[in-house]
């Protein structure tokens, strides 16, 4: 089994805040909560002795991707983007399909939520697609894009909004990333273009003009969200300094995989760090498990894991 990811990681100030986001406002469902295993938390992402953390868990009915909400304490009290431009290279934003999104954006800006930009309606002509699309400044400085799909086929969304379209990154050299992905994870590509010059300026914060290259990769067979990775020559600085669980925001991807071993072994044959583990977790979710946490090609952390 190719790893897919399985679980979105974001560190929270306030977790019944995020929390009613998730739940209340993007639709989602609580899967399960609770105390997370202390010691195997710590021995994963290199905590001091004493760190704890307290989680929640929501899922879209149609997509097995969950969002991994987590309260840590002690925190630094500081937020992974604090500072950073939207384009700094890392992890940077979750997507959500999203219907009359027009509608969504003007009841959203009355409850208090902020935009990047009003929603902007963009074209790519050589897919003869054109979507709707707006970045929310969720809880965190944790950017959360909304997309609307305006050309058929039209998915089929039950409530407001639908599954999560993909989680996107910054990055500074595509073709080292898309390699990890491809061959050490054994994701597809199934768009990779150079973008007209400042087709996507306005969603993404981006200078004008800029010219950008996104590659959107998929683990087929599976009900997960899409890698999306955009690179823009000359832009952008690395946030791995200050990513973490005890930095507030989008901090990792967790991956499940048959055989973690194997997986490491690859993952270290082809020069990528792994920073801990395996070491054994008591999970929320799915039980015992081993675990292990990976620097990526944009030095974006991922866990990967094991069931036992």
């Amino acid at each position: 089994m190719n790893p897919s990811i399985d679980r979105i990681q974001i560190s929270v100030r306030d977790m019944a805040a995020s929390v009613a986001l998730f739940r209340d406002v993007l639709e989602m469902t609580v899967v399960g909560e609770g105390p997370v295993d202390g010691a195997g938390f710590q021995r994963l992402w290199g905590l001091p002795a004493g760190t704890a953390a307290t989680a929640v868990y929501l899922r879209n009915d149609e997509q097995s991707t969950a969002i991994e909400l987590l309260e840590v304490t002690p925190h630094s009290g500081r937020c992974i983007r604090e500072g950073a431009k939207l384009f700094d290279h890392g992890l940077f934003d979750i997507a959500f399909r999203t219907k009359h999104l027009d509608v969504a954006y003007e009841e959203l800006t009355a409850k208090g939520y902020t935009f990047q930009s009003a929603p902007i309606v963009y074209t790519a002509d050589w897919a003869n697609v054109t979507v709707r699309e707006v970045i929310m400044n969720g809880p965190d400085q944790m950017p959360i894009a909304l997309i609307e799909r305006l050309s058929a086929p039209l998915p089929v969304i039950e409530g407001r909004f639908g599954t999560m379209v993909d989680v996107a990154q910054f990055v500074p050299a595509m073709d080292a990333c898309q390699r990890f992905y491809a061959d050490v994870l054994g994701y597809t590509s199934v768009f990779d273009r150079t973008l007209p010059d400042g087709l996507i300026d306005g969603v993404v914060g981006l200078p004008p003009g800029t010219r950008s290259r996104l590659n959107l990769m998929f683990q087929t067979g599976t009900k997960t969200p899409a890698v999306e990775m955009i690179e823009c020559a000359g832009l952008g600085r690395a946030l791995a300094a200050g990513v973490g669980p005890t930095r507030y925001g989008l901090f990792a991807m967790a991956m499940e995989t048959a055989d973690l071993l194997e997986l490491l072994g690859r993952i270290g044959a082809a020069g990528f760090a792994v920073l801990s583990g395996p070491t054994e977790i008591q999970h929320a979710l799915h039980g015992r498990m081993t675990a292990a946490a990976v620097r990526g090609p944009n030095q974006e952390l991922i866990e990967f894991f094991s069931r036992l």
